[in-house]
Protein backbone atom coordinates (compact mmCIF):
# COMPACT_ATOMS: atom_id res chain seq x y z
CA UNK A 1 0.00 0.00 0.00
CA UNK A 2 1.44 3.41 -0.83
CA UNK A 3 1.51 6.61 1.25
CA UNK A 4 -1.41 7.68 -0.43
CA UNK A 5 -3.90 4.72 -0.78
CA UNK A 6 -2.91 4.82 3.24
CA UNK A 7 -3.86 8.29 3.52
CA UNK A 8 -7.06 7.99 2.22
CA UNK A 9 -8.00 4.77 4.22
CA UNK A 10 -7.12 6.85 7.36
CA UNK A 11 -9.47 9.27 6.36
CA UNK A 12 -12.18 7.42 5.46
CA UNK A 13 -12.03 5.53 8.94
CA UNK A 14 -11.89 9.19 10.87
CA UNK A 15 -14.55 9.82 8.83
CA UNK A 16 -16.90 6.73 9.98
CA UNK A 17 -15.72 7.43 13.59
CA UNK A 18 -16.45 10.78 13.81
CA UNK A 19 -19.79 10.68 12.21
CA UNK A 20 -21.14 7.69 15.02
CA UNK A 21 -21.95 8.71 18.18
CA UNK A 22 -20.77 7.26 21.40
CA UNK A 23 -23.82 5.89 23.32
CA UNK A 24 -23.80 7.35 26.72
CA UNK A 25 -24.41 6.03 29.85
CA UNK A 26 -27.03 6.66 32.00
CA UNK A 27 -25.03 8.75 34.35
CA UNK A 28 -23.82 11.01 31.00
CA UNK A 29 -27.12 11.22 29.48
CA UNK A 30 -29.28 11.98 32.90
CA UNK A 31 -26.94 15.22 33.29
CA UNK A 32 -27.73 15.94 29.56
CA UNK A 33 -31.28 15.42 30.16
CA UNK A 34 -31.24 17.46 33.58
CA UNK A 35 -29.90 20.64 32.09
CA UNK A 36 -32.20 20.20 28.65
CA UNK A 37 -34.98 19.63 31.54
CA UNK A 38 -34.09 23.37 32.99
CA UNK A 39 -34.25 25.41 29.61
CA UNK A 40 -37.62 23.66 28.42
CA UNK A 41 -39.21 23.41 31.50
CA UNK A 42 -38.31 27.42 32.02
CA UNK A 43 -39.56 28.36 28.88
CA UNK A 44 -42.61 26.57 29.16
CA UNK A 45 -43.17 28.44 33.05
CA UNK A 46 -42.72 31.71 31.37
CA UNK A 47 -44.68 31.55 27.71
CA UNK A 48 -48.11 30.83 29.48
CA UNK A 49 -48.04 34.71 30.47
CA UNK A 50 -45.41 36.33 28.25
CA UNK A 51 -46.70 39.67 26.75
CA UNK A 52 -46.87 38.72 22.82
CA UNK A 53 -44.98 42.17 22.64
CA UNK A 54 -41.74 40.76 23.92
CA UNK A 55 -39.95 39.56 20.49
CA UNK A 56 -36.89 39.34 21.68
CA UNK A 57 -37.97 36.73 24.53
CA UNK A 58 -39.94 34.61 21.73
CA UNK A 59 -36.78 34.97 19.91
CA UNK A 60 -33.55 34.53 22.58
CA UNK A 61 -35.88 31.25 23.95
CA UNK A 62 -36.56 30.00 20.28
CA UNK A 63 -32.71 30.00 20.10
CA UNK A 64 -32.24 28.38 23.32
CA UNK A 65 -34.67 26.21 23.12
CA UNK A 66 -33.66 25.17 19.10
CA UNK A 67 -30.11 24.62 20.90
CA UNK A 68 -31.23 22.13 23.12
CA UNK A 69 -33.17 20.36 20.57
CA UNK A 70 -29.99 20.11 18.27
CA UNK A 71 -27.52 18.84 21.53
CA UNK A 72 -30.52 16.04 22.14
CA UNK A 73 -30.52 15.10 19.18
CA UNK A 74 -26.94 14.58 18.80
CA UNK A 75 -26.91 12.24 21.77
CA UNK A 76 -27.08 8.26 21.62
CA UNK A 77 -29.02 7.61 24.26
CA UNK A 78 -28.48 4.57 26.74
CA UNK A 79 -30.71 1.62 25.14
CA UNK A 80 -33.33 1.91 27.96
CA UNK A 81 -34.64 5.36 27.28
CA UNK A 82 -34.60 5.37 22.95
CA UNK A 83 -38.29 5.58 23.22
CA UNK A 84 -38.81 8.27 26.22
CA UNK A 85 -35.68 10.11 23.87
CA UNK A 86 -37.35 10.17 20.77
CA UNK A 87 -40.37 11.78 22.22
CA UNK A 88 -38.73 14.24 24.01
CA UNK A 89 -36.65 15.64 21.17
CA UNK A 90 -39.72 15.60 18.91
CA UNK A 91 -41.11 17.98 21.83
CA UNK A 92 -38.38 19.94 22.27
CA UNK A 93 -38.25 20.69 18.72
CA UNK A 94 -41.61 21.47 18.41
CA UNK A 95 -41.11 24.06 21.14
CA UNK A 96 -39.09 25.50 19.29
CA UNK A 97 -41.26 25.78 15.87
CA UNK A 98 -43.88 27.05 18.18
CA UNK A 99 -41.56 29.82 19.78
CA UNK A 100 -40.50 30.61 16.42
CA UNK A 101 -44.13 30.97 15.38
CA UNK A 102 -45.06 32.92 18.27
CA UNK A 103 -41.59 35.27 17.67
CA UNK A 104 -42.93 35.89 13.80
CA UNK A 105 -46.52 36.81 15.81
CA UNK A 106 -44.65 39.13 18.58
CA UNK A 107 -43.05 40.93 15.53
CA UNK A 108 -46.66 41.30 14.09
CA UNK A 109 -47.69 42.73 16.96
CA UNK A 110 -45.47 45.28 17.13
CA UNK A 111 -46.09 46.53 13.78
CA UNK A 112 -49.33 46.29 13.70
CA UNK A 113 -50.92 46.99 17.21
CA UNK A 114 -53.33 44.25 17.23
CA UNK A 115 -52.73 41.51 15.20
CA UNK A 116 -50.07 39.29 17.12
CA UNK A 117 -52.54 38.63 19.78
CA UNK A 118 -54.97 36.90 17.24
CA UNK A 119 -51.88 34.93 16.14
CA UNK A 120 -50.82 33.84 19.34
CA UNK A 121 -54.68 32.92 20.01
CA UNK A 122 -54.73 30.90 17.05
CA UNK A 123 -50.99 29.33 18.31
CA UNK A 124 -51.82 28.33 21.44
CA UNK A 125 -54.37 25.26 20.75
CA UNK A 126 -53.33 22.23 18.76
CA UNK A 127 -49.24 22.91 18.28
CA UNK A 128 -48.91 23.91 22.12
CA UNK A 129 -51.17 21.03 22.66
CA UNK A 130 -49.10 18.66 21.00
CA UNK A 131 -45.84 19.66 22.26
CA UNK A 132 -46.77 19.77 26.00
CA UNK A 133 -48.53 15.95 25.07
CA UNK A 134 -44.81 14.72 23.45
CA UNK A 135 -43.02 16.27 26.89
CA UNK A 136 -45.38 14.69 29.06
CA UNK A 137 -45.45 11.74 27.90
CA UNK A 138 -41.11 11.31 27.43
CA UNK A 139 -41.17 12.54 31.47
CA UNK A 140 -44.03 9.94 32.07
CA UNK A 141 -41.78 7.27 30.41
CA UNK A 142 -38.03 8.84 31.35
CA UNK A 143 -39.58 8.44 35.06
CA UNK A 144 -40.76 4.82 34.95
CA UNK A 145 -37.11 4.27 33.35
CA UNK A 146 -35.75 5.52 36.50
CA UNK A 147 -34.67 8.95 34.88
CA UNK A 148 -35.39 11.97 37.27
CA UNK A 149 -37.31 14.67 35.00
CA UNK A 150 -39.09 18.31 35.96
CA UNK A 151 -42.33 18.87 36.53
CA UNK A 152 -43.85 21.71 34.74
Amino acid sequence: MNIRSTAIMLLACTAVVAGCAQRQSQHQYQRELTIAERRVVRAQRELDGKDIADAAWFDRQRQIIRSVADRMDAIEPPRDARQAHEVYVRGVAGLAQVLAQLTDCAHEEQATAGSGASCRAGLNGAALDRVDNDLDEARAIFANDGYRVQAV
